[in-house]
């Protein structure tokens, strides 16, 4: 069942967008390394998240770190069910209940990796406020590689979703609060009509990634890694 509803959430994301994997095939045939997996993308908008668990859940099934606000809706909220989310209250709330829910959810990530499952955070913890991605002090990505020093640490550069609906490039986006405009311009698109936005997605698992580095050096690392080729503010049309 959950790799049916993957399959159908990949080919809906296939009306609207023409996805580009590189490295995805290369990362398939380590087979033999059986050390847990920790995937960090940057964060474009929220509807990368939704793509890049459609490209990896069926062979690697990470567990992802995911905002509780968004899973408000009750169709959010299956989905994470489904997939076994890690949740994590809203950062821009500043309070000691919600700094120990977030340290607790980093602790859940640690234990989750030393169990051998795999898991799926945002290092910057939030989408981008520009087309560049800044994780500045945050320390998340950081505590969690310092405690599972053995984890595999592969990269993911996303490109092409900065000036979407769902990046803050228009405002503050809603995942599913525009569900029925959607499925009225893919209708009215004839379904396989729709201008499709061109994204790019490079899997690397880096060798050089500075595992025992401090906050700073592991975080100017991943922005350096992010921030290659940057995005332009693209708005594609929504009817052909």
């Amino acid at each position: 069942m959950k790799k049916l509803i993957s399959l159908v959430i990949m080919l809906v994301l296939r009306v609207r967008y023409r996805i580009t994997v590189n490295g995805l095939k290369e990362l398939k045939s380590r087979t033999q390394d059986n050390r847990p997996v920790l995937f960090l993308p940057n964060h474009q908008a929220l509807i990368d998240p939704v793509i890049v668990m459609s490209l990896l859940y069926n062979t690697f099934t990470p567990r992802p770190l995911a905002d509780e606000k968004q899973a408000g809706h009750p169709l959010a909220k299956y989905l994470m069910d489904m997939v076994n989310a890690i949740f994590i209250p809203d950062l821009n709330v500043s309070s000691r209940d919600v700094k120990e829910q977030v340290f607790a959810g980093i602790e859940e990530v640690v234990a989750s990796l030393k169990r051998g499952e795999n898991v799926l955070m945002y290092p910057a913890g939030r989408i981008s406020r520009g087309h560049l991605e800044v994780i500045g002090a945050n320390s998340g990505a950081v505590s969690v590689i310092h405690g599972v020093p053995e984890v595999r640490v592969v990269l993911l550069r996303i490109r092409g979703l900065w000036g979407s609906r769902f990046s803050r490039a228009r405002g503050l986006p809603s995942l599913l609060g525009d569900v029925g405009k959607l499925l009225f311009r893919v209708l009215a698109n004839g379904l396989l009509f729709m201008p499709r936005r061109p994204v790019y997605i490079d899997i690397i698992e880096p060798d050089d990634f500075p595992l025992g580095g401090d906050k700073k050096i592991m975080n100017r690392y991943l922005e350096d890694f992010y921030n290659t080729d940057p995005d332009r503010n693209t708005e594609i049309p929504p009817y052909w």
